[in-house]
């Protein structure tokens, strides 16, 4: 129940509009989860593909192996572009398997399957998620491959949301690519053998690291529950990656899986991270307002200042709203002092509409 739970649980939060989204090519996720990369060609088989590199597991140049769900593959008309504006990422491409590179698992009956899902469980939920609950399987596994011509790569993504996946440019070339899939894959044995670490303090910060690399940072879902196994180490590590500001814009993310793993254990650890945000907002006291719609910013365009006080904002709406929702009676001490110092700097929010200035009087009215 907990990882059907965790999973609605970040699509809800990573996924605004998810109804519309179609499950795309996701590199990092398929070198993280593949027990087998392998770089094949077809034959005049339907469905056998011969083995032209094996980038990780065990099976060696020139093998033969069956991957089932291809053997009416064809690019659709849906596949193509509708136009061909300069820039655009998508083209058409043929219908052949000279050079595909195949992300796969095996099954429990040992078949080989798409590597988009690390188990089972995972793949039936999120198929519900989706709404793919016909051809799954062959679906999944056309998001599992990637092509390679003339140096470059190619796979399925969805380039506008709604929208069919389209076969686009990967943006790499195919040295580039396996340098990245051997990256990720490398994380995934440290990983690996990392979480076997009998001594919990060192477990726990031998995982601290994953939880702020980009590379993986979609994989976060896993390495959290790891951390969970190590009891109180555990959140100790991710409270420790908390306070410091280096990858901040990540913060919001990793408080959303500390809070699902550990529940009430981490109101201690929210209300020492609170006091760190405190002292970001006693720094930027008597300065003028940097809100991004304000000036009319999109996150990716604003100046790092603004982008900086986005991130602390999201961070301490994050910290508020779960105190608030708690009963812990120091976490509503903390709210208590936090929501004094908030409003007697109205030049935070001018408004009082945002998210922060709006979950302290939400917190403040229940009191009453």
């Amino acid at each position: 129940m907990m990882k059907k739970n965790l999973l609605f649980f970040l699509l809800a939060i990573n996924v605004p509009a998810f109804a519309d989204m179609a499950p795309e090519f996701d590199l990092s996720r398929l070198a993280w989860n593949a027990t087998h990369i392998l770089v094949a060609k077809g034959t005049d088989h339907q469905k056998k593909f011969e083995i032209i590199e094996s980038w990780k597991g065990e099976l060696k140049t020139g093998a033969i192996i069956s991957v089932p769900y291809l053997d009416d593959f064809e690019f659709s008309t849906n596949d193509k572009s509708a136009w061909n504006e300069e820039n655009d990422l998508r083209i058409e491409r043929n219908k052949q398997f000279n050079r595909v590179i195949l992300f796969l698992r095996r099954n429990e009956q040992g078949q080989w399957q798409s590597a988009y899902f690390s188990s089972e469980e995972w793949k039936e939920y999120s198929g519900k998620a989706y709404g793919m609950t016909t051809n799954a399987d062959k679906e999944y596994m056309k998001i599992s491959m990637a092509w390679s011509e003339d140096t470059a790569t190619f796979a399925f993504f969805q380039m506008m949301n709604p929208g069919p996946r389209m076969l686009s440019s990967c943006d790499k070339s195919e040295k580039e690519f396996k340098r990245y899939v051997l990256n990720i894959a490398a994380r995934k044995n440290r990983f690996e053998q990392n979480r076997l670490i009998s001594t919990l303090s060192v477990r726990a910060d031998s995982l601290k690291p994953y939880l702020l690399d980009n590379l993986v940072y979609d994989m976060r879902s896993d390495i959290a529950p790891v951390l969970r196994s190590c009891g109180t180490e555990g959140a100790r590590a991710m409270e420790e990656v908390l306070h410091t500001d280096s990858m901040l814009y990540m913060h919001t993310g990793i408080l959303q899986l500390f809070s699902f793993n550990f529940g009430e254990e981490i109101c201690p650890h929210l209300i020492r991270l609170l006091n760190d945000d405190r002292k970001y907002w006693e720094s930027q006291a008597g300065k003028k307002k940097m809100t991004l719609a304000e000036n009319n910013f999109g996150y990716g365009s604003a100046p790092p200042e603004f982008r900086r006080r986005a991130d602390w904002n999201g961070r301490t709406y994050y910290i508020t709203a779960y105190l608030s929702d708690r009963k812990c009676t120091e976490g509503r001490k903390a709210l208590q002092a936090f929501y004094d110092f908030w409003f007697s700097h109205p030049e935070f929010d001018p408004t009082g509409k945002d998210q922060v200035s709006s979950t302290l009087k939400e917190f403040k009215a229940a009191k009453q």
